[in-house]
């Protein structure tokens, strides 16, 4: 996945990698060297400080969600 994230920034994308761990870890946030954004945590863990410590969600629907709350931010969805 990263190789192809790194191949789609070169063609000057913005792209988002959701790297979620079967578990409550919080999730942080980086800018990779490539450019990639990177988002790594628990799939059961928090991604803002005002969320619950766990939050029970599948695969899928979380990426989904974490996807729709930074769009803004990171102009997902916009090629």
């Amino acid at each position: 996945m990263r190789r192809e994230a790194r191949e789609r920034v070169a063609r000057g994308e913005t792209v988002s990698l959701f790297l979620f761990s079967p578990s409550t870890r919080f999730h942080r946030v980086r800018l990779s060297p490539e450019g990639v954004w990177e988002q790594v945590g628990g799939l059961f863990g928090r991604s803002e400080r005002s969320e619950p410590l766990f939050r029970l969600a599948g695969f899928r629907a979380r990426v989904n969600r974490e996807a729709r709350r930074v769009a803004a931010l990171r102009a997902i969805g916009e090629s």
